[in-house]
C-alpha cells in the first residue's frame, strides 16, 4: 500500500506536469498569433482563440473552455534588463488538485507572452504575399 501510494502520486505527478507543458506551449504560441494578427490589422481574437481551442482541459465542452481563455493586448511583459515591451498575453487556467483548492488559494495558469512593435510610418513593411489584410 506504502508503494502504491508513492506510485500513484508520481504517475499523477507526471501527468499534471505535461498537461502543464503542453499548455504552456500552446499559450505561447496562440499568444504569437494573436501578435502576429494584431500587427498586420487582423482579429487578435479570433487568432489567439483558434489556437486555443485545441486544448480543453475543462469539462463542459468548447464553450466552457473558451470562456476560460482571457486575451489581452498591449500588456507589459517580462522585464530583460531595464526594457518592457508591450505585447499580447493569453492566460488559461488549469484543473490542478482537489475543487477544494481552486476556491481559496487560486488556480495554476499557465500564461503565454508576445511582444508587439508599434511601426513607425516611414518604417512599414510593404503589404505584399503574406503581409497582406
Amino acid at each position: 500500500m506504502v508503494v502504491m501510494s508513492f506510485l500513484f502520486t508520481l504517475i499523477f505527478g507526471f501527468v499534471h506536469i505535461c498537461m502543464f507543458v503542453v499548455t504552456k506551449s500552446m499559450t505561447n504560441y496562440a499568444a504569437f498569433t494573436g501578435a502576429r494578427a494584431m500587427l498586420v490589422d487582423a482579429s487578435l481574437d479570433n487568432a489567439a482563440r483558434q489556437v486555443m481551442s485545441e486544448i480543453q482541459w475543462w469539462a463542459g465542452g468548447a464553450a466552457v473552455n473558451d470562456a476560460k481563455v482571457t486575451i489581452q493586448a498591449y500588456q507589459l511583459g517580462p522585464r530583460h534588463g531595464a526594457k518592457r515591451r508591450t505585447g499580447v498575453r493569453i492566460t488559461y487556467p488549469l484543473p490542478f488538485g482537489y475543487p477544494i483548492f481552486r476556491n481559496g488559494l487560486g488556480t495554476v495558469r499557465a500564461i503565454g507572452f508576445a511582444p508587439t512593435v508599434e511601426m513607425k510610418p516611414e518604417y512599414a513593411v510593404a503589404e505584399e504575399g503574406d503581409n497582406q489584410k
